[in-house]
């Protein structure tokens, strides 16, 4: 199995990033001289990537926590929109990410590499792939409504790890047992009387993606566009907006796969990443 260095730290564009890195496979013959930046979505963290890293035994993956989410710290007056991500992440690759590179970006992370690739410093190195996973460009209005009244969840305290993974599991419940409670305890602190998420509520509170598709253009990097069938965060019209708006993309869609579909099939999606990133790396 692939090494582990968690627990390590960054600084951004001001707040303190946590990291880990999912080492490649031993023999030097079996290693990809190109790094995985794994960027998760807005209710999320790093360990949602950690099942796929561990089958992409051929690359070094940096596996980050975005500010407000995890163990990164959070910032007041809040910022975390897209542009703030990307700001971070500006700093971030300099410092922790060995190039070349590419990026897998979950959710709102696609959001943050989208705004981050065609708008970073010269002096800050691009990605030579991205693979952007199950959202749209232009987030619906609905779901940025969604977010805003989720606040009260991620303020509550649950008496047990299980209270705080039950609307989890109403809303994937195709998540193996094992894996979601992984991810949801990764995601809660010890708190009087129970658990509370990591989360900062203002990532919820405040949270304004904008509208991604006049980028897209200037999004020059070659695409993989992964979308999971039954996904019900991400449309066939955000998928067309993609296809129609990044100038080197590839579409695919998981059958039997939600939005969480990193967490559901991470054989599958390590495949598809890891062809994708064969036909395409140098």
């Amino acid at each position: 199995m692939a090494e582990l260095s968690a627990g390590l730290r960054v600084t951004g564009a001001g707040p303190t990033l946590s990291y880990e890195i999912v080492e490649p496979a031993a023999d030097p013959s079996k290693q990809s001289p190109v790094t995985l930046l794994c960027l998760h979505g807005n209710s999320s963290h790093r360990g949602v990537w950690r099942l796929v890293a561990r089958q992409l035994t051929d690359f070094r993956c940096v596996l980050l926590d975005f500010r407000g989410h995890g163990d990164s710290d959070h910032v007041s007056p809040p910022a975390y929109n897209p542009e703030d991500h990307a700001r971070d992440l500006e700093h971030v690759v300099p410092s922790v990410v060995e190039t070349p590179y590419a990026i897998l970006a979950h959710s709102a992370g696609a959001l943050a590499a989208a705004r981050f690739i065609p708008t970073s410093p010269p002096e800050v190195s691009l990605p030579v792939a991205f693979v952007w996973v199950d959202l749209d460009p232009f987030v619906p209005r609905w779901q940025v409504e969604y977010f805003h009244q989720g606040v009260g969840s991620v303020t509550r305290t649950f008496p047990t790890i299980d209270d705080a993974s039950r609307g989890f599991r109403r809303i994937y419940p195709n998540i193996p047992d094992d894996r979601l409670r992984s991810f949801v305890v990764e995601g809660l602190r010890k708190s009087d009387g129970g658990w509370r998420m990591k989360l900062d509520p203002a990532t919820y509170a405040t949270w304004e993606p904008g509208d991604l598709r006049p980028l897209l253009a200037k999004v020059a990097t070659p695409t993989l566009v992964l979308r999971g069938a039954d996904s019900i965060v991400s449309t066939a019209e955000g998928a067309a907006a993609l296809a129609d708006g990044l100038p080197d993309r590839e579409l695919r869609e998981m059958k039997g796969a939600s939005h969480m579909l990193v967490l559901e099939h991470p054989e599958e999606a390590a495949q598809t990443i890891r062809a994708f990133l064969r036909a395409h790396l140098p």
